[in-house]
């Protein structure tokens, strides 16, 4: 038996009292007994013991294929672990052989995956386990082994993410060893839209020809008609409690994706007998499915798909997509002059952004343009068209409306700007992009006692113009002047605010009477952004 050359620190040091080892350099053998024997323990553990367990489990260490082989044998091998338990050791081990060099290809013999195929199968409480076991296959070259994932993504892809990509990223597989296989996980809904993309990417960047699902466009057209009806009733069944509308939210999120991908794989195979299909997508109210089948239309050349995007770039929320789908077909000036301004692809941007899962999750109810400038803005070379917009939500559970940038970024803040005028917006949006080595902030609690004499001084002076409370909050660092940036009230007016000390001269900057108004952060934002915009818009 080769000698384990490494430490191994999982079971060397500090170990809990039931699997205290004692033991640095162990044969493999012993390693294995002792590795397996911890594992059937693992369940009887405390909660501590077993954090304890997981974080030594992370400091496995391998040096050789050959101990990686027989480690990984022994681990599948041992039905009577506990599967949970399989997750730690598992899950490092898998790590290790991914950056080991030829490890991969030289491990995942014919034996070893027929145990990995009975292991992925009675698994069910080690997810992160599964999905390192698939990410680990998949990145090997030999097809055997490409052919063994193929069949056990469907079982294991818990984030299938972590198993598709490499696939995107990597050039040096066959695609025959997983297409047309792979397409048997269209089955399984959540799974199927990132599977349709790996075969949209793959034909669309030439890496193979025909595309991987020509032979099934009749079932993916049936696919799509499905859904196009599954959402169809769903927008027109009535919601009456939170519950329903939350579920209903659930179906939409999980169906766009794959109604998307399913588009764009039938405009890639380029059947025109899927229109009909592809005609009720643009039934539906949701905007931007309507876009996806409108653009896949007019790349099956039907000149229909073509009006249906001219129609959409009226739609704020859809507009950048429209038009870029219309510049794709050729067709880019079939669009309204209007619709292809500065100002109106900046709302379409604006829109969209706001529209994002991560932002509102759905479209403004109205925008509204404040102002258009054209400044030199830090980060670009030449000047930039700068769009402000007013947007407004009416939602039930109350109202909300806002300023947000287009043009330089697409950004809304979240707090209340509509005192403010024009100029002042931007340099708050100005101050908060900036990004430079030579502006960085300081915390209060942090800065140096030369710094903090100074802002001790500061604080009496501001005491002496009239300023209550005042309070350090930070300093600023802007191009080697300090910003000592102070909360305080005005004592004449009792309003709150920011006191910008820059220079020895004091800047005030109130809090406006709204119900969301700018804190420090957003004030200190509007001075360094008058700064900067004064600065690139000056005298050149």
């Amino acid at each position: 038996m080769v000698a384990f050359g490494a430490v191994w620190s999982v079971f060397a040091t500090a170990s809990p009292p039931r699997w205290r080892f004692g033991l640095v350099l162990l044969g493999m053998q012993d390693v294995l007994i002792q590795l397996l024997n911890s594992l059937r323990e693992y369940p009887l553990l405390t909660r501590e013991d077993q954090a304890a367990w997981r974080e030594r489990a992370k400091g496995l260490a391998l040096q050789w294929p050959s101990e990686a082989e027989a480690m990984l044998a022994a681990l599948v091998a041992d039905t009577n672990a506990f599967d949970a338990a399989l997750d730690g050791p598992l899950t490092a081990l898998l790590s290790r052989l991914e950056t080991a060099p030829g490890a991969p290809a030289r491990v995942w013999t014919t034996s070893l995956l027929e145990r990995v195929s009975t292991l992925m199968h009675r698994l069910s409480a080690a997810p992160i386990a599964k999905s390192q076991l698939l990410r680990s296959l998949v990145l090997s070259d030999d097809p055997t082994v490409l052919a063994c994932w193929t069949e056990l993504f469907p079982v294991g892809a818990q984030h299938v993410d972590t198993s598709l990509t490499p696939l995107f990223q990597r050039r040096t597989y066959d695609v025959g060893a997983i297409f047309p296989a792979l397409l048997e996980s269209l089955s399984f809904p959540n799974l199927a839209s990132g599977v349709l993309d790996l075969a949209n990417y793959l034909f669309r960047s030439g890496r193979c020809q025909p595309h991987p699902a020509a032979e099934r466009v009749q079932q993916l057209a049936t696919l799509l008609g499905a859904m196009a009806q599954r959402l169809k009733r769903l927008e027109e069944t009535p919601f009456t409690n939170a519950a329903e509308l939350k579920a209903a939210a659930d179906v939409l999120e999980s169906s766009l994706s794959l109604v998307i991908a399913l588009c764009d794989a039938l405009a890639l195979i380029g059947d025109a007998s899927v229109i009909g299909k592809l005609n009720q997508v643009l039934e539906l109210r949701h905007r931007r499915l309507r876009a996806e089948a409108a653009c896949a239309i007019a790349r099956l050349g039907d000149k229909s798909g073509v009006r249906q995007l001219v129609a959409l770039t009226q739609e704020p929320v859809v507009r950048t997509r429209a038009l870029a789908y219309l510049e794709e077909v050729g067709a880019l000036d079939k669009a309204p002059a209007e619709m292809r301004s500065s100002a109106a692809r900046g709302e379409g941007d604006l829109a969209g952004w706001l529209a994002e899962p991560a932002q509102f999750g759905l479209a403004p109810q109205q925008m509204e343009l404040v102002d258009s400038q054209t400044m030199y803005w830090p980060g670009f070379e030449e000047q930039v068209e700068c769009h402000l917009f007013r947007f407004e939500y009416a939602l039930p559970q109350g109202g909300f409306s806002g300023v947000g940038l287009a043009g330089p970024a697409t950004h809304a803040l979240g707090v209340d700007l509509l005192d403010y005028p024009p100029a002042d917006i931007f340099a708050i949006y100005c101050g908060w992009q900036a990004e430079h080595a030579e502006l960085r902030e300081t915390d209060a609690a942090e800065i140096t006692a030369g710094q903090r004499a100074t802002a001790d001084r500061f604080l009496r002076r501001l005491s002496a113009d009239g300023f209550q409370q005042p309070r350090l909050v930070k300093l600023a660092h802007f191009f080697g002047e300090e910003h000592f940036v102070f909360e305080a009230v005005d004592g004449e007016h009792r309003q709150q605010g920011v006191v910008v000390m820059d220079g020895g001269e004091a800047f005030w900057y109130p809090r406006p009477l709204t119900s969301n108004p700018p804190g420090e952060r957003e004030l200190y934002w509007l001075h360094r952004g008058r700064k900067l915009l004064a600065y690139f818009n000056g005298p050149r």
